[in-house]
């Protein structure tokens, strides 16, 4: 069942905050071992996204996915342990930062490549879908990843097998340093267009209406209406990674 309780949805974004506030403490500290990418700035379209989703419904997310595992209902305390290594995390520390999943909340994944995650989500909710399973997903990638062939393909397939994928552009202006006016030539939603997917472009700063958004595109997903494509705008508060030398033990 989805969530349209604004205390909740508020909640989470402060939960995603401190959570990453907590994290780049511990890796300051050398408590976190490798660093983590922060989800600083765009906690609301993680929470928004998530609060149109049913707890059977599926999502998978990018090297930058805290914000998206803890969005949809994991717990932060083996989260957190997860980032540090330790065998009470969600994958009992074996996935860290980039890889933590919860298969038991429909967590499929963060994934470290590039443009990964929606073609990892078109086929599970295919696969799904083919075994009776009513589910639909959300797959959130960055503006880094929209000339990446996978997302192209997943895009493709997603639109000709009318998969119900809703595709999580978060843009935030920049691929590590690369400003996206260097890098994609045409528009973001453009590229969803091109093969027949619905696309529109929210205030990612702007958790309701994200939640309004995607719950609009979720029922229609639903319906069978095939994928779409969400293209959630926002600004970065964070460096792309707090690489430091860990303070001395």
């Amino acid at each position: 069942m989805t969530d349209a309780d604004p205390a909740r949805l508020y909640r989470t974004v402060r939960l995603i905050r401190r959570f990453e506030e907590r994290a780049i403490a511990l890796v300051r500290s050398g408590h976190i071992v490798g660093g983590i990418h922060p989800y600083l700035g765009q906690e609301g379209i993680a929470a928004g996204v998530c609060a149109a989703l049913g707890a059977g419904d599926l999502v998978t997310g990018t090297h930058r996915g805290h914000g998206h595992v803890l969005a949809k209902g994991a717990d932060p305390a083996r989260m957190m342990a997860e980032l540090c290594g330790r065998e009470t995390g969600l994958n009992r520390g074996r996935g860290g930062s980039m890889h933590a999943a919860d298969l038991s909340i429909g967590v499929l994944g963060a994934n470290a490549i590039v443009g990964a995650s929606p073609a990892i989500l078109t086929g599970a909710v295919w696969a799904h879908r083919q075994r009776g399973n009513p589910v639909v997903g959300a797959s959130f990638f960055g503006d880094g990843a929209v000339n990446e062939g996978m997302l192209l393909e997943a895009f493709n397939l997603a639109a000709l097998w009318r998969v119900p994928v809703l595709l999580v552009c978060e843009n935030n202006g920049y691929a590590t340093t690369m400003p996206v006016a260097g890098a994609v030539a045409g528009t973001i939603t453009g590229r969803a267009e091109a093969f027949g997917i619905p696309a529109v472009v929210v205030d990612g700063q702007d958790p309701e209406a994200v939640r309004q958004v995607t719950a609009a595109a979720v029922a229609r997903l639903r319906g069978g209406g095939g994928p779409g494509e969400v293209e959630a705008r926002t600004n970065p508060v964070a460096a792309h990674h707090p690489i430091e030398h860990p303070v001395s033990q």
